[in-house]
Parts: structure tokens; C-alpha cells; sequence
């Protein structure tokens, strides 16, 4: 075989892959993967830094707060976050998260 054919197959052999991927990825549903996602970071992001926040106004050294000491707090934080996450996807589904915080759509 000479380098051309060679080149020529590799270059199907990626496209063929690049197809395959696509399709793969076209059947996946993305928009409910990005609500999780998004609204696990929200939660996440606010419990964490209400969190350090209040360790801070404590007096707590922050040092300690993000480090091995907090850890226990973190996982817990992340547990939390998954639950309270979960909760708000399963409510946003049946259509009633909107009435729970108190908008009238």
C-alpha cells in the first residue's frame, strides 16, 4: 500500500468515527442533562458559599473552612445539593415549580 491509501483510509476511518459520535450524541437528551446540570451548580455554588459566608462572619479562619477540617461539611453540602436539585427537576416536570415559589405563569 502506498501513503495515499493509507491517508485515504485514515481519513475515512475518522469520518466514519466523527459520524458515529454524532448520532450517538443526536439521540441523547441534552436539554434535561443542561436543566440538571445548570441547577445542580446554582444550588451547589449558593449552599457553598453561604457556607464559607457564614464560617467567615464566625470568625472561623477560611483556611480551615476549605480545607480537610470542612470536608464532611462539603460531601454533606454535595448530598444536599444533589436532593434539593432532584426535588426542583421533578417540580419543574409536573409543572409546579413556578406556583411553589410563588409566580403565577
Amino acid at each position: 500500500m502506498n501513503t495515499a491509501k493509507l491517508l485515504g483510509l485514515l481519513g475515512l476511518s475518522i469520518t466514519r468515527g466523527f459520524l458515529k459520535i454524532f448520532k450517538s450524541l443526536t439521540r441523547m437528551d441534552f436539554q434535561t442533562n443542561a436543566d440538571y446540570i445548570g441547577t445542580f451548580v446554582l444550588v451547589y455554588l449558593s449552599m457553598g458559599g453561604g457556607f464559607v459566608f457564614s464560617m467567615i462572619l464566625l470568625g472561623i479562619n477560611p483556611t480551615l473552612v476549605l480545607s480537610v477540617v470542612a470536608a464532611p461539611v462539603w460531601i454533606y453540602i454535595v448530598f444536599t445539593s444533589n436532593r434539593i436539585t432532584k426535588f426542583i427537576i421533578k417540580k419543574k416536570k409536573e409543572g409546579k415549580l413556578w406556583y411553589m415559589i410563588g409566580l403565577q405563569l
